[in-house]
C-alpha cells in the first residue's frame, strides 16, 4: 500500500485519482456503424442522440447499462477512472463484463487489468466473462496469490486460473483478472507503463 502511494505522487497515478481539469481525447473506439433506421437490435443513443448498433455479448443490458459501457468504449475522458456505482442487485457486475468484452473485441491492442477487492468478486468476473463465450484459453487469466488453494477456486475457471510463481507468464494475456492485493505484484514485474491499456 505504501509503494503505491509513493508511486502515485511520482506518476501520472495521482493526476488520474485526483484530476484538477479534464483533457477531452478521441474515442478509443472507432466511430461505431449508424444503426439502420428500423433496427431495435442493440440500438444505443449517445449524448448527441445519433443512434449507433452494437453487437451486444449480453443483449439484455438495460438503456442505462448500455449508456455506461458506451461511455467506457469513447473514453473521452481517460485515463480517468470511469464509475459504476449502484445498490446491490442493480446490474454492475454485468456491466462491467459487458464493458470488458466490448473492449477487448473492438480495441485488438488492448491489455485490460481487472482488480476486485475479494477472491470470490474475482472469481465471478471470471466466470462471467468465460461464460460469454467470446474468450479463449490464451485471452484471459485469473492471477491467485500463492497463498490461495486451488480448490477454492471454480472448477470452470480452474484451467484459465495461474498462481503468482507465473506472474511473468500471466501478464502476456490481454485480460489479467486478480484481487487488489495481488494486483501489487504486478508491479514487482517491472513492467512498463501503458502495459495495461
Amino acid at each position: 500500500h505504501h509503494t503505491a502511494i509513493e508511486s502515485s505522487a511520482k506518476h501520472p497515478g495521482y493526476k488520474v485519482l485526483f484530476p484538477s481539469t479534464l483533457e477531452m481525447r478521441p474515442h478509443q473506439v472507432a466511430k461505431l456503424e449508424k444503426a439502420k433506421t428500423g433496427s431495435v437490435v442493440g440500438r444505443l443513443f449517445n449524448a448527441d442522440m445519433e443512434e449507433y448498433s452494437m453487437d451486444w455479448v449480453n443483449n439484455a443490458l438495460n438503456q442505462e447499462q448500455r449508456r455506461a459501457v458506451m461511455r467506457i468504449l469513447e473514453g473521452t475522458y481517460r485515463p480517468v477512472p470511469y464509475i459504476i456505482y449502484g445498490p446491490p442487485g442493480t446490474g454492475k457486475t454485468v456491466t462491467l463484463v459487458e464493458a470488458v468484452l466490448q473492449i477487448f473485441l473492438l480495441c485488438p491492442r488492448s491489455r485490460i487489468l481487472v482488480t476486485t477487492p475479494s477472491n470470490s468478486s474475482a472469481d465471478l468476473i471470471a466466470h462471467r466473462l468465460l461464460l460469454s463465450g467470446r474468450l479463449e484459453p490464451g485471452d484471459v487469466v485469473r492471477l491467485n496469490a500463492f497463498s490461495r488453494n486451488a480448490e477454492g477456486v471454480f472448477e470452470e475457471i480452474r484451467p484459465f486460473s495461474m498462481c503468482c510463481d507465473d506472474i511473468q507468464q500471466a501478464v502476456r494475456h490481454r485480460i489479467l483478472i486478480t484481487t487488489c492485493t495481488t494486483a501489487g505484484k504486478i508491479y514487482t514485474v517491472g513492467l512498463q507503463q501503458g502495459h495495461y491499456t
